[in-house]
């Protein structure tokens, strides 16, 4: 999580994290044990705090002020004392919109912080609702911009941008979402432990084409009925035999996946992937919970496309992050899709399936990681699948 010292500046629309953004830093400073004031002109203590709880972010033991129907001179010269008697090490005024709309109140607030923060070590976080410069941005040492964006197809896409910064690196945005429980959760921070990549083995023919290791990614191609879901069970269900699997379902409910696992004598947690297109952060989100909560070897992701259909091309992005996030990891991943939607340069295998027959469907590698002895493999649909390679 991103910590700036000094006076900081955090501007947007509404609705777009600003004040997520800042409980997440007064929770940590509360944390380590500093003193923290929350000046409010739109909510209470209790909202706030009962709000952001349900974000997983606590508020408890701050020192809270509601300024509402108070002059802007009140207000800041009330700051000033309390923040100078109680000892506070962070201050968050939420907003300070009010105080910017008139060029006196304007000048009073410059002059509190800078009375405030002259000669002391206190962090002042001011929210503001203005779009594009204002005078704060000039008195701020880090300017941070937070943005929302609704797209056609009904989900949110939301940035943080740094666009000034007191003795970090500026200029940049970084995408995150809000999850109940977790609060603000920047995509690009999701990691979990790594551990050694070691060679996996079905021990079926199979082994002759795909060479799977942890921290690898595969994808199954092929068209609707080619059998996709029958091959990714029966492949889960020989790798549940030494290690541990996790199937993600896109289409089929967890009971179907199951029963077919039954036929081939496999035994491993399904989970049913549901989207809701509201959050984008959404699918990256559920690759780091599944991976905390299960420690799998293997995550097998059936029927993928949704994640297209739904996100459009934002899902390549998200998509690549996941598996990068996976290959730290060093967790193998397998994913079947109708058509592979601009993934495969970034993969390590490629297979197509194919319709020969009734019955009878053809394994073509396309693509492989390492030595692969077998260019094809005859795959036969039944009670018991059958490979040839």
């Amino acid at each position: 999580m991103l910590r700036l010292s000094g006076v900081t500046l955090v501007h947007g629309a509404s609705g777009t994290g600003k004040t997520t953004l800042a409980a997440t830093w007064a929770s940590a400073a509360l944390g380590e044990g500093k003193k923290v004031f929350w000046v409010s002109f739109y909510e209470d203590e209790k909202t706030l705090v009962s709000s952001m709880a349900g974000l997983g972010i606590d508020l408890k033991g701050l020192a809270f002020w509601e300024a509402i129907l108070l002059d802007p001179p009140t207000i800041l010269e009330e700051v000033i004392r309390r923040t100078t008697e109680e000892k506070h090490d962070l201050v968050v005024i939420d907003s300070v919109t009010p105080l910017l709309e008139r060029a006196d109140t304007r000048q009073l607030l410059l002059n509190a912080i800078y009375r405030l923060i002259k000669g002391a070590d206190i962090d002042v976080v001011m929210i503001s609702e203005a779009d594009g410069k204002s005078p704060a941005d000039y008195i701020a040492d880090n300017v941070i911009s937070m943005h929302i964006e609704m797209k056609k197809r009904g989900y949110a896409t939301r940035r943080m941008c740094v666009e000034k910064a007191r003795g970090v690196p500026a200029g940049y945005c970084r995408p995150f979402t809000i999850v109940d429980g977790r609060g603000l959760v920047f995509l690009d921070e999701l990691r979990v432990s790594a551990r050694q990549p070691r060679e996996m083995a079905t021990g079926t023919p199979l082994d002759r084409m795909l060479r799977l290791y942890g921290g690898t990614a595969t994808l199954i191609v092929g068209s609707v009925g080619a059998g996709k879901t029958v091959l990714l069970t029966w492949l889960a269900s020989r790798l549940s035999e030494r290690y541990s699997v996790l199937y993600r379902a896109f289409s089929e409910e967890p009971w179907q996946i199951k029963r077919l696992a039954d036929k081939f004598g496999g035994d491993f947690p399904v989970v049913k992937v549901r989207w809701t297109p509201l959050e984008f952060g959404g699918m990256e989100y559920h690759i780091y919970q599944v991976l905390t909560d299960y420690s799998p070897d293997v995550i097998i992701s059936d029927g993928f496309d949704v994640e297209f259909m739904v996100y459009g091309s934002d899902a390549l992005e998200s998509n690549m992050r996941s598996l990068f996030m996976l290959k730290e990891a060093g967790v193998a991943w397998v994913g079947s899709l109708v058509r592979d939607w601009g993934l495969a340069p970034y993969v390590d295998n490629v297979l197509r399936l194919v319709k020969a027959g009734e019955k009878k469907r053809q394994l073509r590698a396309v693509k492989v990681f390492g030595d692969s002895e077998a260019a094809t493999c005859d795959v036969e649909l039944g009670p018991q699948l059958l490979v040839h390679c």
